[in-house]
């Protein structure tokens, strides 16, 4: 399955990854995986890294469904990165979709952005690893 998540606690954090296809089923089950993870709390923030997807497997009403699943608090930081002009589209496309106002949603085509939206900067090092080791451990 090209997407992986990790909910770190110590910095109150949902850091999730996507790679290769990406379809629908895959990325629907996913606010589902994370609320059921005992360490997840809706305040946390959450990094979603679109940069290694190569193809989006699924409708506008996908990300429709996708944009009705509120999980995260209105108040929670969270942050996309988008690898292409498609993810970065989608990404919109979920952000205006959404059936409550979500400020806290950025959508950024790069980790330095990224990490300083979630005011993780000084954790670079750390968040950095825990993309990588979502790769490396399939």
């Amino acid at each position: 399955m090209p997407v992986k998540q990790v909910v770190t606690q110590d910095l109150s954090l949902v850091v999730g990854r996507a790679w290769g296809v990406l379809t629908a089923d895959e990325l629907l089950v996913m606010p589902a995986v994370t609320r059921a993870h005992p360490g997840f709390r809706p305040h946390f923030r959450q990094l979603a890294d679109f940069r290694d997807v190569t193809e989006f497997d699924f409708s506008g009403d996908d990300v429709r469904r996708m944009a009705g699943q509120i999980i995260y608090a209105p108040n929670a930081r969270r942050v996309f990165i988008a690898g292409s002009d498609v993810s970065f589209g989608l990404g919109r496309m979920y952000q205006l979709l959404r059936e409550v106002p979500d400020d806290g949603l950025c959508i950024v085509r790069d980790l330095a952005e990224a990490l300083a939206w979630l005011d993780l900067t000084d954790h670079a090092a750390q968040v950095l690893q825990i993309l990588d080791d979502l790769v490396a451990n399939p």
